[in-house]
């Protein structure tokens, strides 16, 4: 007897009552996940996994506990986590670390004794680590790591993490090929919230490199995922990189614009700090504008709100701009005490960015006062901590300016040296205006000695990266100092 039919119509009877409940079991899944995270990161939390809530949802449907999407959608997420426990204690402890990543870290480190190649665990530590700021500890966590057996979810952050150590090293085009695959797969998982965060870290690498139209365009991305998640931060914080990035093309008005929306969601939330950055972002637009009054007052009240919440490196980068200010002015020797002073702090604070960026502006003072010595002992000083740190573009501006002291010394073969170093570190960075600037000097450098060919070589490249940001002030000078050449 043929079985074959009778197999085929079991089948087809039984798909046709599995399959659709399936499907609603996930839509299900899907539905409350995605009302839930709205909810929580309402409550402006100290960590967020949009996988941890995914699980939580999978546990409340399994077990029938609908008391777990109840409470989390009133954000107790305390009761959630104890009905949550008796299935599962590890999703009950990430739970909690929305909370306090403290404790929950303590607790994962006990599991991590117990099984040690458990690569899940060894992610979220490093996730927990991070939340917690404890530099440190996030690298060696995941260098306990197997990728293949993590989460598509926690995969991701595995090549996010890849992509912050370029992004460190100077190598901008890998950190940013890892950053859009992290967001691809947070984007499979819907993790929408995480996916957005990753298009301001990108939006901000295309910025520091002059490509301002992807750096708008995946801002505004950002921007609608938080808009549709009702994210109250989260906008604030597109805002406010929209306004930096729209001072980068002095489009002054529009920045204020948007400053000032990211201003009034701070203020409605009553977060000082925050408050406080806005106001020194609102100081440098001002400085920019050559308004130097308004950008001291803004400067005068962001220092008060960063001293008064005790926040170190808030006051550093405001005595930053302060000696921004006091540079626009040609206040030298003010704008070397600011510099020291902003130095300090960032040192106390372990802000190896901030320290280096203002280290930098400190040697250009120092250049500027005819202190030769003292502007090279700090920008080798930049490059020691720069190549231990970070080959990143404040090496390069080092190396460049390093390359000009020793021009005027007419030290011409050291200066070339130097360029060339400056050059290469940029080509690593791919940062278009930057390459442009060191071409540049080259040629001008071989105009000097004399090789015209060479002088003409440089010049042209300069001209072609010049071209491709369309920065029309550099063509003119370019064209200008081509036709000397020719003449």
């Amino acid at each position: 007897m043929n079985y074959s039919f009778y197999i085929i119509a079991l089948l087809s009877i039984l798909g046709a009552i599995f399959i659709p409940l399936m499907f609603w079991n996930q839509m299900r899944i899907d539905f409350f996940s995605k009302m839930i995270a709205k909810k929580l990161m309402q409550l402006d939390l100290d960590f967020f996994a949009s996988e941890v809530i995914r699980n939580a949802v999978k546990i409340a449907i399994k077990y029938r506990q609908k008391d777990i999407i109840s409470f989390l959608l009133d954000g107790q997420i305390i009761k959630a986590a104890k009905i949550i426990k008796k299935h599962n204690t590890l999703w009950a402890t990430l739970m909690l670390a929305f909370l306090n990543p403290r404790e929950s870290a303590q607790k994962l480190q006990i599991m991590l004794k117990k099984n040690p190649q458990n690569s899940q665990l060894s992610a979220y530590l490093a996730l927990l680590f991070e939340a917690m700021g404890e530099k440190t500890k996030i690298q060696v966590a995941w260098d306990n790591v197997n990728e293949k057996k993590l989460s598509p979810y926690l995969r991701a952050f595995y090549w996010l993490n890849i992509a912050e150590i370029a992004l460190k090293n100077g190598d901008l085009e890998f950190a940013t090929k890892q950053f859009y695959k992290a967001a691809s797969l947070l984007n499979k998982t819907e993790a929408f919230f995480e996916e957005a965060d990753i298009y301001i870290k990108l939006g901000t690498i295309y910025r520091i490199c002059f490509i301002d139209d992807v750096a708008e365009t995946l801002f505004l991305s950002a921007l609608r995922t938080f808009k549709l998640l009702k994210y109250q931060n989260g906008i604030a914080k597109v805002y406010a990189n929209l306004g930096m990035l729209m001072i980068g093309e002095e489009r002054f008005n529009e920045a204020e614009n948007y400053l000032l929306k990211s201003l009034d969601i701070y203020d409605t939330n009553k977060l000082m700090i925050n408050i406080a950055e806005i106001y020194n972002q609102l100081a440098l637009l001002f400085i920019l504008q050559k308004k130097f009054t308004e950008a001291t007052k803004y400067l005068n009240k962001a220092k008060t709100i960063h001293t008064k919440e005790n926040n170190t490196n808030g006051i550093a980068f405001s005595l930053e701009l302060f000696a921004n200010n006091l540079w626009e002015q040609d206040k030298y020797s003010e704008v070397i005490k600011k510099a020291n002073s902003a130095i300090k702090l960032y040192k106390k604070c372990n802000n190896i960015s901030g320290l280096l960026e203002t280290s930098y502006l400190l040697a250009q003072a120092l250049f500027k006062q005819g202190d030769d010595i003292a502007a090279e002992n700090t920008l080798r000083d930049i490059i020691k901590i720069g190549k231990n740190e970070c080959g990143c573009f404040y090496l390069a501006n080092a190396y460049n300016l390093l390359g000009i002291v020793y021009i005027k010394r007419n030290d011409l073969r050291r200066a070339k040296g130097l360029f060339q170093q400056s050059l290469d570190l940029e080509q690593r960075g791919v940062r278009s205006k930057a390459i442009a600037t060191d071409y540049a000097n080259l040629g001008l450098l071989e105009m000097r000695c004399g090789h015209k060919d060479c002088a003409e070589k440089n010049l042209q490249m300069a001209m072609k990266f010049a071209q491709d940001i369309e920065d029309t002030q550099m063509i003119e000078w370019l064209q200008g100092q081509l036709c000397k050449i020719n003449n």
